[in-house]
């Protein structure tokens, strides 16, 4: 959400921008990168604990990010009158099925949206079968991908202060977020493709 909290600050410089996470580690991430005023846990989704967390924090508006449904808080959100948005919203093959089975308990719980703001149109169409009103959904695209334009432009400048000079017929394999053995694996490929791409 790092472009998203960059947009939401530059476009009303005054909004108190208050995020929550679930572990530890987020929490780290999110105070490291985003332009946030506050930092905080999620409170527990028991009713004491969200009512003192909506009662201390009092928000105009309420972003959930991605597939965090909590019913305390959204009850609460929506008793309350504040507008509740999903942003990045998602429905894995495998949750779907899962929701589809209990879809009479899901199906008020995310109407209690304003909007959703789904990653693909698979998503949008797997909420519409979950029994979200059309009208409540928008495909926005992947929210992690809008800062990659950016962080490409910061790639480049790396490449020229690094003095690698990569000619129009080069072709570079990019290899991101390894897990233990893949590092072979692309390796044997870089090896393969060697063989028919000399410039790679």
């Amino acid at each position: 959400i790092q472009h998203f909290v960059k947009q939401l600050k530059n476009q009303n410089p005054n909004v108190f921008c208050f995020v929550t996470t679930g572990t530890i580690t987020g929490k780290q991430i999110a105070q490291k990168h985003l332009n946030a005023d506050c930092v905080s846990f999620l409170p527990y989704d028991f009713l004491p604990s969200i009512l003192l967390g909506y009662h201390r924090i009092n928000p105009s508006r309420v972003f959930v990010v991605e597939s965090e449904l909590w019913p305390n808080l959204l009850m609460l959100a929506k008793y309350k009158k504040i507008p509740l948005y999903s942003i990045n919203a998602r429905v894995s093959a495998r949750s779907f099925a899962r929701l589809k089975t209990f879809s009479f308990i899901f199906k008020e719980l995310l109407n209690l949206f304003q909007n959703i703001f789904t990653q693909t149109q698979e998503d949008k169409k797997r909420f519409e079968v979950l029994g979200v009103k059309e009208n409540k959904l928008k495909v926005f695209g992947n929210i992690k991908t809008f800062n990659v334009l950016q962080k490409q432009q910061e790639q480049k400048n790396w490449v020229l202060e690094s003095k690698i000079i990569l000619n129009k017929k080069d072709s570079v394999l990019l290899v991101g977020s390894l897990h233990p053995g893949e590092l072979d694996i692309y390796l044997r490929l870089f090896k393969e493709l060697r063989v028919t791409n000399k410039n790679i």
